[in-house]
């Protein structure tokens, strides 16, 4: 069934009062508790690819290889990639939408003025959510994109 279907009381169902609740998904990108991770807050273009690797900002970890980008532009900006090497199209979507996710999920403890890319690795398809998170922590805590208060807690 499709929201143009829907009767009054299935909204009524997800205790909305109409359609015009479903507005509360447009949130505002830069609120603290709003953890979208929107098009402006992606990476999307090769050039911006090609100068993060010119850079040579990198640190490696179990599960994911973490880019650095500086520049007047940059923004906290994510990036994902995941070769062939990683598996096939579905196995490699699978691993880009769990680097997006973990990253989305932690932004808020991230600070600078970078913009990164992860790279999978086949690892990450046996590695466990808390072994990601902390992966990612660990390598943003090289980075020096943490707070010192973060720091400690991930290590």
């Amino acid at each position: 069934m499709s929201l143009s279907e829907a009767g009054p009381g299935f909204f009524a169902t997800l205790g909305m009062t109409g359609r015009a609740d479903l507005n509360f998904y447009t949130l505002n990108p830069h609120d603290p508790v709003n953890r979208r991770l929107s098009r402006s807050q992606r990476l999307t273009r090769s050039a911006l690819f090609q100068e993060t690797y010119a850079q040579r900002r990198r640190y490696v970890g179990r599960t994911m290889i973490l880019w650095l980008r500086g520049g007047e532009d940059a923004a906290l900006r994510l990036g994902v990639v995941a070769s062939k090497k990683t598996g096939n199209a579905v196995a490699r979507n699978r691993a880009k939408r769990r680097l997006r996710e973990v990253f989305r999920l932690n932004r808020h403890r991230l600070h600078g003025k970078v913009d990164i890319i992860l790279i999978a690795r086949r690892v990450i398809f046996q590695a466990t959510w808390k072994d990601l998170e902390q992966d990612l922590l660990k390598l943003a805590d090289k980075a020096g994109l943490l707070s010192a208060r973060e720091g400690k807690m991930c290590s």
